[in-house]
């Protein structure tokens, strides 16, 4: 099983790169990413990684379960290292970056999926 902990749900995901999370992982089930207000300490971003993090484990025990851990740095760095250093493994995907500049200056950007990549 892979737990997708992200603001992109499966649901948004290339066709390519749901077949590689369901090849290598089965079941990908959609766990959102919390926002995380920018004026918080580090302390109040610890709080709700503690709190994620026994929702969590209390919904999806199996330390066989992979977690697809991304979003806002300092949640995921505090995510990755209390489900790690409590033997689940977590992974992320890598995308290959393009970027298309407009006639208006705008850019629209285009992310295609690469592979998964452990933390560690």
């Amino acid at each position: 099983m892979l737990i997708n902990i992200s603001n992109h749900p499966q649901s948004t995901w290339s066709a390519e790169q749901l077949k590689k999370a369901q090849q290598l992982y089965g079941e990908v089930v959609d766990y959102p990413f919390p926002s995380v207000d920018p004026s918080w300490s580090i302390e109040e971003v610890k709080g709700l990684a503690n709190a994620l993090y026994a929702d969590i484990t209390q919904k999806y025990p199996n330390k066989h379960t992979y977690l697809h851990i991304m979003g806002e740095h300092s949640l995921v760095y505090h995510l990755v290292s209390m489900f790690e250093q409590n033997g689940y493994t977590c992974v992320l995907s890598t995308t290959d970056r393009r970027v298309d500049l407009l006639p208006d200056g705008s850019k629209k950007v285009h992310f295609d999926f690469v592979r998964f990549r452990k933390y560690k």
